[in-house]
C-alpha cells in the first residue's frame, strides 16, 4: 500500500466512526464538568456563583482545548436551565445526548441509571 492509499483508508475510517470518536473524546469533558458543577452547587468548592451561560462557556472552552468544535451550545444551556429549575445535578450522559443527537439516536450514548440526583 502506498502512503496515499493508507491516508484515504484512514480518512474513510474516521468518517465511518466519527460519531463514536466524538463520544469518546467528549465523555471525559462532560464527566469533569458535571463534577465541577456538583461541587459548585453543593458548596464543596467555594467560589463565585456562575450563570448558566458562564457554565456553558466553560464547557465549550474545555471541549475546544481537546480539539472539539461543538455546535448546539444552546441545547446545553437549555438542559442546564432545566436542571436548575428541577433542582437536579446535570448528568454527563444527558449532556452528551443534548450535544450529540445523532450519536444518541444511534444508541452510542447509554442512558443514565439511577435517575436524577437532587441538590
Amino acid at each position: 500500500m502506498t502512503l496515499s492509499q493508507i491516508r484515504r483508508l484512514i480518512d474513510s475510517l474516521m468518517l465511518k466512526y466519527a460519531d463514536e470518536v466524538e463520544v469518546i473524546r467528549l465523555q471525559p469533558v462532560a464527566e469533569q464538568f458535571c463534577g465541577d458543577m456538583a461541587n459548585a452547587v453543593t458548596g464543596k468548592k467555594r467560589g463565585r456563583r456562575r450563570s448558566i451561560d458562564e457554565w456553558a462557556e466553560i464547557f465549550s472552552k474545555r471541549a475546544r482545548e481537546r480539539g472539539l468544535r461543538l455546535q448546539g451550545l444552546a441545547h446545553l444551556t437549555s438542559y442546564l436551565e432545566r436542571c436548575l429549575e428541577l433542582r437536579i445535578l446535570p448528568q454527563a450522559g444527558e449532556i452528551l445526548r443534548e450535544l450529540l443527537p445523532r450519536a444518541a439516536h444511534r444508541g452510542l450514548i447509554p442512558r443514565a441509571t439511577g435517575g436524577p440526583v437532587p441538590f
